[in-house]
């Protein structure tokens, strides 16, 4: 198909959530500004300048502090969040009709498959599994981007045209300078100069991220050790800030813009996350572009990322496993600058912007010909 495409990337999360998936739509929508295709963002805030703006009521918005509204789940905030910016979303492609409308959101996305019919040019939609659901959820659309090696099982959904691309970096951004100071910003972000920084670079959660466990992991060790912890906050943050207080871990909390996280994984000596399973983590891809050595969980995907002889696995289903795995390697041996150099490389050469973008838009120019050949027959 020669003709170019107009294409609708959809996330009703950017600029209220700076992480996870919402992030990767924005590297797709910056990677594609060159494209031939007419690719538009949608977004769900106004503190994001990049796209269109679809008014909604955030996840994260100051009106769920109220008495009133504080019993309401943060699933049912999501749920209300993508239904208002569903209804936006519409209104903006009806006026400027589009071709193909790509989200992670899996509530917008069956949304839009519900009432496909009834929007003007009715686009064909891509639902990208960044949660990631099983297929028995994914089925229900014709088309699904899997960023997970791990459920990326076409022969379950036989009626259902499945994609595997994982996300794209500009490893560029995570290059450490050679003037680089890990003293000064660790002053910045009052880090002891002294201690072996062990950071968690995920959303401040328990049942998925774990933090709670790493907390107690870190408190198995002696006092040569500082925990940070730093990501976005949840439902989940309170009560793990009182158990942080109450272990013998020495932590702190913190949030950084995203454009300081490849200086706080320099500053740091491991990174570390506690989940037993991702879509695709995207914490792993920088912790490796910046060459700062980190400890997972052996699940699917992080074998898919990291290899399947890397050192950089712990069982985290085994309390004190990751505890012992970073005293045998401040003991020494692992991880050795060839290591941490080869997990570099393999981020370089597997999950840059330049190597995953043709296949993003070969993946847009498929659904759009599949779309040509249906009006057409």
């Amino acid at each position: 198909m020669n003709d170019s495409l107009k294409i609708a990337l959809a996330c009703s999360g950017i600029g209220h959530i700076n992480r996870g998936y919402e992030a990767s739509v924005l590297e797709i929508f910056e990677a594609t500004g060159d494209s031939r295709h007419e690719i538009r963002l949608f977004r769900g805030s106004r503190n994001e300048k990049r796209g269109e703006f679809c008014p909604t009521i955030s996840r994260c918005s100051r009106l769920y502090n109220l008495p009133i509204f504080r019993r309401v789940s943060h699933y049912r905030r999501y749920w209300l969040e993508n239904c208002l910016f569903c209804f936006f979303l519409v209104i903006r492609i009806a006026f400027k009709p589009v071709d193909v409308v790509f989200t992670p959101d899996h509530i917008l996305a069956d949304l839009l498959h519900r009432f496909q019919n009834f929007i003007p040019s009715r686009p064909s939609i891509i639902f990208s599994n960044g949660a990631p659901f099983e297929n028995e959820f994914c089925k229900r659309f014709k088309y699904v981007h899997q960023k997970s090696k791990e459920h990326f099982h076409p022969e379950e959904a036989p009626n259902t045209r499945m994609f595997l691309i994982g996300n794209g970096f500009n490893t560029d951004l995570f290059r450490k300078s050679s003037d680089f100071d890990q003293n000064k910003v660790r002053r910045k972000y009052n880090l002891p100069p002294d201690k072996t920084i062990v950071l968690c670079l995920s959303a401040l959660d328990a049942e998925h991220k774990r933090v709670d466990w790493i907390i107690d992991e870190v408190a198995r060790l002696d006092g040569r050790f500082h925990l940070v912890l730093c990501g976005q906050e949840g439902p989940d943050t309170p009560r793990l800030k009182r158990h942080a207080e109450e272990s013998d871990a020495e932590c702190t909390f913190m949030k950084v813009p995203m454009t300081e996280v490849p200086q706080l994984l320099w500053a740091s000596d491991i990174m570390v996350l506690g989940s037993l399973s991702e879509g695709f983590p995207r914490v792993i891809a920088e912790a490796m572009a910046s060459e700062t050595p980190i400890l997972v969980h052996p699940h699917e995907n992080a074998r898919w990322i990291l290899g399947e002889e890397s050192r950089c696995f712990a069982d985290m289903t085994i309390s004190g496993a990751l505890a012992t795995k970073i005293n045998q390697w401040m003991q020494g041996g692992e991880p050795t600058p060839q290591s941490v150099a080869s997990n570099s490389e393999k981020i370089r050469r597997e999950f840059t912007r330049s190597t995953v973008l043709p296949q993003y838009l070969a993946m847009f120019e498929q659904v759009g010909q599949d779309r040509h050949r249906e009006r057409n027959s």
